[in-house]
């Protein structure tokens, strides 16, 4: 966690940016929908209603870039292991942090997700993903965690309206017009 985290000033979320992966996976209470076609698994995700965000995971066999351009998303690569679905993600913008409360990564973040279905007694259909976070830069050991989606097939994705234009505009003039002060003030 950062020291003195402000989400107001320092969450990209609050300036209308995507959560990013793994943070995509990790928060959200809106419906998630997956398509799977033989060549790639694309993800809709709407993890706050100010916006939709989507993951294309390529299931060509084909191997991870050594250096990907840094991404909101990164960069995916799945296989199946029999009936889970494993999706290794590198190449994530190092700002794009994993939690609201300001836990970060370096850009070495390695995510490996392990997604299967389940029934439960209780919640009956689930979807379970079980995601590992490495990063030797930023972390003494993986960190592991595992996230649960209820079946919901009558669920529907909706319009996004959160994220306001004028909002993400204002905060960023606003910024910008503090530095232009604290500048001349310093100038003199």
């Amino acid at each position: 966690m950062l020291t003195s985290f402000n989400p107001a000033e320092q969450d990209p979320t609050h300036f209308c940016m995507p959560l990013g992966t793994p943070r995509n996976m990790l928060q959200t209470e809106y419906p998630l929908e997956i398509v799977q076609t033989a060549q790639r698994v694309v993800m809709v995700l709407q993890p706050t209603l100010a916006n939709a965000e989507v993951r294309r995971v390529p299931l060509d066999g084909s191997a991870l870039p050594d250096s990907p351009d840094p991404s909101w998303f990164g960069t995916s690569r799945g296989r199946w292991e029999g009936a889970t679905l494993v999706i290794e993600t590198t190449g994530l913008r190092p700002d794009a942090l994993i939690s609201g409360n300001g836990l970060g990564h370096s850009d070495a973040l390695h995510v490996i997700e392990r997604l299967s279905v389940m029934n439960d007694a209780e919640h009956g259909r689930t979807l379970v993903d079980e995601i590992e976070l490495r990063d030797a830069k930023a972390y003494q050991q993986p960190l592991k965690t595992r996230r649960y989606f209820a079946w919901a097939p009558q669920a529907q994705l909706r319009e996004s309206t959160g994220c306001i234009e004028n909002e993400w505009i204002e905060k960023t003039w606003r910024q910008r017009l503090e530095e232009h002060a604290a500048a001349a003030r310093k100038s003199g």
